[in-house]
Protein backbone atom coordinates (compact mmCIF):
# COMPACT_ATOMS: atom_id res chain seq x y z
CA UNK A 1 0.00 0.00 0.00
CA UNK A 2 1.33 3.19 -0.54
CA UNK A 3 1.32 5.95 2.29
CA UNK A 4 0.42 9.93 1.75
CA UNK A 5 0.89 12.58 3.99
CA UNK A 6 -1.87 14.82 3.13
CA UNK A 7 -4.07 18.09 4.90
CA UNK A 8 -7.64 16.90 4.93
CA UNK A 9 -10.37 18.45 7.21
CA UNK A 10 -11.59 16.56 9.96
CA UNK A 11 -15.13 14.82 9.75
CA UNK A 12 -16.89 17.89 11.40
CA UNK A 13 -15.77 20.14 9.02
CA UNK A 14 -13.01 21.71 11.32
CA UNK A 15 -9.67 23.12 10.95
CA UNK A 16 -7.16 21.51 8.97
CA UNK A 17 -4.76 18.91 10.53
CA UNK A 18 -1.56 17.19 8.65
CA UNK A 19 -1.98 14.21 9.04
CA UNK A 20 1.05 12.13 8.62
CA UNK A 21 -0.03 8.36 7.17
CA UNK A 22 -3.54 8.82 6.02
CA UNK A 23 -4.14 5.99 3.03
CA UNK A 24 -5.74 6.86 -0.29
CA UNK A 25 -9.25 4.98 1.22
CA UNK A 26 -8.92 7.34 4.04
CA UNK A 27 -8.53 10.66 1.56
CA UNK A 28 -11.35 9.39 -0.33
CA UNK A 29 -14.07 8.70 2.25
CA UNK A 30 -12.53 12.33 3.39
CA UNK A 31 -13.20 14.08 -0.12
CA UNK A 32 -16.79 12.02 -0.39
CA UNK A 33 -17.69 13.85 3.43
CA UNK A 34 -16.29 17.09 2.00
CA UNK A 35 -18.42 17.01 -1.41
CA UNK A 36 -21.68 15.66 0.72
CA UNK A 37 -20.82 18.50 2.97
CA UNK A 38 -20.90 21.11 0.23
CA UNK A 39 -23.98 19.36 -1.59
CA UNK A 40 -26.31 19.71 1.55
CA UNK A 41 -25.08 23.62 1.88
CA UNK A 42 -25.63 23.94 -1.89
CA UNK A 43 -29.47 22.18 -1.09
CA UNK A 44 -29.52 24.16 2.22
CA UNK A 45 -28.99 27.51 0.34
CA UNK A 46 -31.24 26.91 -3.06
CA UNK A 47 -34.27 25.85 -0.90
CA UNK A 48 -33.46 29.03 1.49
CA UNK A 49 -33.47 31.39 -1.78
CA UNK A 50 -36.38 29.76 -3.51
CA UNK A 51 -38.59 30.33 -0.03
CA UNK A 52 -38.01 33.72 0.62
CA UNK A 53 -38.66 34.25 -3.29
CA UNK A 54 -41.96 32.01 -2.56
CA UNK A 55 -42.54 34.28 0.88
CA UNK A 56 -42.27 37.23 -1.53
CA UNK A 57 -44.38 36.68 -4.14
CA UNK A 58 -47.05 35.81 -1.48
CA UNK A 59 -46.68 39.17 0.17
CA UNK A 60 -46.93 41.07 -3.24
CA UNK A 61 -50.17 39.25 -3.53
CA UNK A 62 -51.40 40.02 -0.39
CA UNK A 63 -50.18 43.44 -1.12
CA UNK A 64 -52.28 43.48 -4.30
CA UNK A 65 -55.31 42.50 -2.12
CA UNK A 66 -55.21 45.12 0.40
CA UNK A 67 -55.20 47.69 -2.85
CA UNK A 68 -58.42 46.09 -4.65
CA UNK A 69 -60.53 45.63 -1.16
CA UNK A 70 -62.16 48.69 -0.17
CA UNK A 71 -62.38 47.65 3.48
CA UNK A 72 -58.67 47.03 3.53
CA UNK A 73 -57.93 50.47 1.70
CA UNK A 74 -57.75 52.28 5.57
CA UNK A 75 -54.39 51.13 6.91
CA UNK A 76 -52.31 48.01 7.46
CA UNK A 77 -54.55 44.62 8.26
CA UNK A 78 -53.37 41.18 8.99
CA UNK A 79 -52.59 38.29 6.75
CA UNK A 80 -55.66 36.97 7.90
CA UNK A 81 -57.77 40.21 8.23
CA UNK A 82 -57.35 40.61 4.60
CA UNK A 83 -58.07 37.21 3.52
CA UNK A 84 -61.43 37.53 5.74
CA UNK A 85 -62.20 40.83 4.30
CA UNK A 86 -61.21 39.33 1.20
CA UNK A 87 -64.30 36.63 1.56
CA UNK A 88 -66.86 39.27 2.46
CA UNK A 89 -66.45 41.07 -0.04
CA UNK A 90 -66.39 38.28 -2.88
CA UNK A 91 -69.88 37.30 -0.90
CA UNK A 92 -70.99 40.77 -1.61
CA UNK A 93 -70.33 41.32 -5.03
CA UNK A 94 -71.72 37.76 -5.91
CA UNK A 95 -75.03 38.96 -4.22
CA UNK A 96 -74.55 42.25 -6.27
CA UNK A 97 -73.93 40.16 -9.37
CA UNK A 98 -77.18 37.85 -8.95
CA UNK A 99 -79.39 41.04 -8.19
CA UNK A 100 -78.15 42.81 -11.30
CA UNK A 101 -78.79 39.45 -13.02
CA UNK A 102 -82.34 39.61 -11.80
CA UNK A 103 -83.10 43.04 -12.79
CA UNK A 104 -81.68 42.28 -15.85
CA UNK A 105 -84.20 39.41 -16.82
CA UNK A 106 -87.06 41.47 -15.60
CA UNK A 107 -85.79 44.25 -17.98
CA UNK A 108 -85.39 41.77 -20.56
CA UNK A 109 -89.14 40.46 -20.02
CA UNK A 110 -90.48 43.81 -19.98
CA UNK A 111 -88.59 44.79 -23.18
CA UNK A 112 -90.19 41.34 -24.92
CA UNK A 113 -94.04 42.50 -23.69
CA UNK A 114 -93.42 46.10 -24.92
CA UNK A 115 -92.14 44.36 -28.96
CA UNK A 116 -95.24 42.12 -28.19
CA UNK A 117 -97.55 45.33 -27.78
CA UNK A 118 -95.87 47.55 -30.38
CA UNK A 119 -96.70 44.43 -32.64
CA UNK A 120 -100.47 44.15 -31.56
CA UNK A 121 -100.45 48.05 -31.94
CA UNK A 122 -99.12 47.33 -35.26
CA UNK A 123 -101.91 44.81 -36.57
CA UNK A 124 -104.76 46.73 -35.28
CA UNK A 125 -103.52 50.03 -37.15
CA UNK A 126 -103.40 47.81 -40.12
CA UNK A 127 -106.78 46.40 -39.42
CA UNK A 128 -107.89 49.58 -38.36
CA UNK A 129 -106.66 51.18 -41.45
CA UNK A 130 -108.24 48.84 -44.02
CA UNK A 131 -111.91 49.24 -42.41
CA UNK A 132 -111.47 52.53 -42.59
CA UNK A 133 -110.76 52.13 -46.09
CA UNK A 134 -114.08 49.87 -46.57
CA UNK A 135 -116.50 52.40 -45.18
CA UNK A 136 -114.56 55.29 -46.70
CA UNK A 137 -113.90 56.63 -43.25
CA UNK A 138 -110.54 59.26 -43.72
CA UNK A 139 -107.69 58.64 -41.91
CA UNK A 140 -107.25 61.41 -38.97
Amino acid sequence: KQWYQRRVRDERGGPVHNHPFTTVADLQSVYDLQMEQRCTAYRRATHKLSEQKRRKILNSRYDDLRTIIPACQDGAHSKQSVLKKAMNYIDQLTKELLVQDHVMRELQQEQDRRRALEQEHSAWSTKLGALRKHYGIPES
